[in-house]
């Protein structure tokens, strides 16, 4: 979950929301929580680095749990740290695909498996739909739906047989 929701998140990033700040929020009943679990930010040194950072709380953590790599050919590498110094190979590739969405893939001792895990394609409400894929077919319907919402962000909606849940599970915010 942690890994498919932070590929969302630099999912997000690529579609033109460079240089600033977002954070995740957990919902209750559709609420959002007033404290965020999650914030991913610019790297201060390098425009096509974002950090992503945890919280405890609502507090920060000092050191970023990963670094996601924003490649000049569109494509995005997630990577881990250990104490906050980036892991040599990526936990998982974001590729753009030929029909106008993303394709991510896990990956082995670096390299991406040949077959993509998940897609994400845009949809007809102005957001997203991810669909999981299963030996590199993708499924029918998706299981997550990222619908835009008043914050410059989006809401995260669980999919039950294609179908969005009425309340989102997460929200993705615009800090600044």
């Amino acid at each position: 979950m942690k890994t498919l929701f932070l590929s969302l998140l630099a999912f997000c990033i690529s579609l033109g929301l460079r240089a600033q700040t977002y954070q995740t929020f957990p919902t209750q009943n559709g609420i959002p929580s007033i404290l965020p679990n999650t914030t991913v930010k610019p790297s201060g040194y390098n425009n096509q680095t974002y950090k992503v950072y945890e919280h405890q709380n609502g507090i920060q953590n000092i050191t970023p749990s990963q670094v996601i790599q924003v490649n000049p050919n569109g494509s995005k590498e997630i990577y881990n740290t250990q104490y906050g110094i980036k892991e040599i190979s990526p936990l998982q590739v974001i590729k753009p695909n030929m029909t106008g969405g993303y394709d991510i893939y896990d990956t082995q001792y670096g390299l991406p498996n040949i077959t993509p895990s998940k897609s994400v394609q845009p949809n007809n409400q102005g957001g997203y739909d991810v669909y999981n894929n299963n030996h590199g077919i993708r499924e029918i319907t998706p299981a997550k739906t990222l619908k835009p919402n008043q914050s410059g962000g989006f809401d995260v909606h669980q999919n039950q047989n294609g179908i969005p849940s009425i309340l989102p599970s997460s929200v993705i915010k615009r800090k600044d």
